[in-house]
């Protein structure tokens, strides 16, 4: 028996989707994790950071609820597909976080600028992983209905209110950041990395379990 109803209306949709980014992009649990990816910025480029990522994070909740199954069947490929990709992403990010590889640049070469991390791997698959968007395309595919309705108003709503709590918790860490000595934030760092490679690990290897079923 389905639990959520076909065809919502627009409570309905903007409280369901609302309370399930909430549980599945789990902000307060990725808090660290944002502060471990950023303690190379200043506090003026993490905000920008927690803003591209938010901004990153709902274009994709609004991209997998109403394109989500089309844009997977365009480029031939599936969940599983996702989860290893998004394994090997955070695996890299991990043992480069564990390991504390800056490169140094060579006398007289300047230093290249680090690379953004706000739509990958914080938006894409640290906020908004394999998980959030199977259940975003299930969702949208049992209780949306065609066209645009009520229902898709208060699904998108929902998502917007949801990435909003996303925002003011990733927002706050240049705060936390500032009231931590330096020893503490690289112990942040290294816990964050063995966390980042341990989920790196585990979605990595529940898509090879899928893709090959076999090997379980």
């Amino acid at each position: 028996m389905d639990i959520i109803p076909a065809e919502l209306g627009f409570g309905q949709a903007l409280v369901t989707v609302f309370v399930a980014l909430f549980v599945l992009t789990h902000p307060f649990g990725n808090f660290a994790i944002f502060l471990g990816m950023t303690t190379h910025q200043t506090v003026a480029e993490q905000q920008r950071t927690a803003i591209k990522t938010s901004v990153a994070s709902f274009i994709i909740v609004v991209v997998s609820m109403f394109m989500g199954a089309a844009l997977l069947e365009f480029f031939g490929l599936n969940i599983p597909a996702l989860q290893v990709a998004g394994g090997i992403i955070f695996v890299q990010l991990g043992m480069t976080m564990l390991n504390g590889e800056e490169e140094a640049p060579s006398d007289g070469e300047a230093s290249a600028p680090p690379s953004d991390p706000s739509v990958v791997p914080l938006a894409l698959p640290m906020i908004i992983g394999p998980g959030a968007i199977v259940g975003l395309i299930s969702f949208s595919n049992q209780s949306l209905g065609e066209g645009f309705g009520s229902a898709h108003l208060g699904a998108v709503i929902g998502a917007f209110l949801a990435i909003v709590v996303v925002y003011l918790v990733l927002r706050a860490s240049p705060w936390l950041a500032q009231k931590l000595s330096t020893s503490s934030i690289d112990l942040i760092t290294q816990l964050t990395g063995i966390v980042v490679l341990g989920i790196g690990v585990l979605m990595g290897s529940a898509g090879l379990v899928e893709l090959f079923p076999g090997w379980a």
